[in-house]
């Protein structure tokens, strides 16, 4: 068997020329360096896919040969799940993001991050739901959840998926939304994976010209006061507030406690609805402003990016849909900070 899986990957790899990476040559490395470490047996081939055409052959490849199968899109899953002992699809050639006439929604290909949306979306003042690192993929991070800045005004990223493009176990190709295949779209929002590969989603836009954000670190010692006030103020502020916090490592390697609110409401009220954050303890760093075009958002990335922490942590969010009450999303699950998602990671 291992001969026969070994002629099935070279006839693969001859029908795709320059786009399968097999370990010992050149490139392959690269085509498994995901943010994680990787653990367990590294992949047989990852295909880096263009076209859904390709996504279909590595499925029918891996099928025919009994090997597992992933998805890698932008590589941030905590567990390091992007990467399996069989074959990898890697849709990272597949970004594409193209937004509706009407702007009220937008088509993002399997393999976009959330800066690739971002760069076309922040000119028309409209904006997707995304987390809060840029470079996570967009439909990890939407099959995941997709907790970020703004969940309190606008939901998780998944709240927010109208429609996704479907590659099967099969091959067959389906779009799937609360009108074809249902019960297949109720599956992949939340339903746990494994239900086929993503290969383009349909995310509602929203009107936000600009947000008041930032990154405030505060000792560890006073992580319990630090926390009990940020739930003060959530709880009686408007759904236009949303409140991230994390207990991480800083640059330095001391524990420290990191808040990042962000307002997305009125600008006016901005400076006002987010001062408070100021006063929770003693401010060891970072500074808060308005933020109106995305590389504003790289900036605040690259330097939250900063705190690191090779250990496990545990992170909270406060947010609250339209019309509903407050309430704490408390994640228990553990992943390194320097994803900066505060919340459950993307999937693949």
């Amino acid at each position: 068997m291992p001969d026969q899986i070994e002629q099935a990957l070279r006839r693969f790899e001859a029908q795709l020329p320059s786009r399968i990476s097999l370990p010992g040559e050149a490139g392959y490395a690269a085509a498994t360096a995901i943010w994680a470490k990787p653990v367990g047996p590294m992949p047989r081939a990852v295909v880096h896919c263009r076209t859904i055409e390709e996504v279909q052959l590595a499925i029918r490849t891996a099928r025919d040969c009994d090997l597992p199968l992933s998805v890698r899109g932008g590589g941030h899953d905590w567990a390091a799940r992007a990467l399996c002992a069989g074959i990898v699809i890697d849709l990272s050639g597949m970004n594409g993001v193209s937004v509706n006439a009407d702007q009220r929604s937008a088509i993002i290909s399997g393999g976009a991050r959330a800066a690739d949306v971002a760069a076309v979306t922040d000119p028309l003042h409209v904006a997707a739901v995304t987390g809060t690192c840029s470079g996570v993929g967009m439909a990890g991070l939407t099959l995941g959840g997709g907790y970020g800045p703004l969940i309190g005004r606008c939901g998780l990223a998944l709240d927010n998926l109208l429609a996704v493009e479907v590659v099967l176990a099969d091959g067959r190709v389906v779009v799937a939304d609360d009108s074809n295949e249902a019960e297949l779209f109720s599956a992949l929002r939340g339903g746990g994976g494994n239900f086929g590969v993503v290969t383009a989603m349909r995310h509602r836009l929203h009107d936000l010209p600009s947000v008041h954000s930032g990154m405030l670190v505060y000792p560890f010692a006073e992580a319990k006061a630090v926390m009990e006030r940020c739930a003060d103020i959530a709880a009686s502020s408007p759904e236009d507030l949303t409140v991230q916090f994390a207990c991480v490592a800083s640059p330095d390697g001391k524990p420290v406690v990191m808040v990042l609110p962000t307002w997305c409401g009125l600008p006016a009220e901005g400076e006002t609805r987010v001062a408070p954050f100021l006063k929770l303890g003693t401010l060891l760093a970072g500074n808060l402003a308005g933020c109106g075009k995305s590389r504003d958002f790289e900036k605040m990335a690259m330097e939250r990016a900063r705190y690191r922490n090779e250990g496990h942590i545990r992170s909270m969010a406060y947010g609250r849909a339209p019309g509903d009450e407050w309430q704490r999303n408390d994640d228990q699950s553990t992943f390194s900070a320097s994803c900066l998602k505060l919340c459950p990671m993307e999937p693949r």
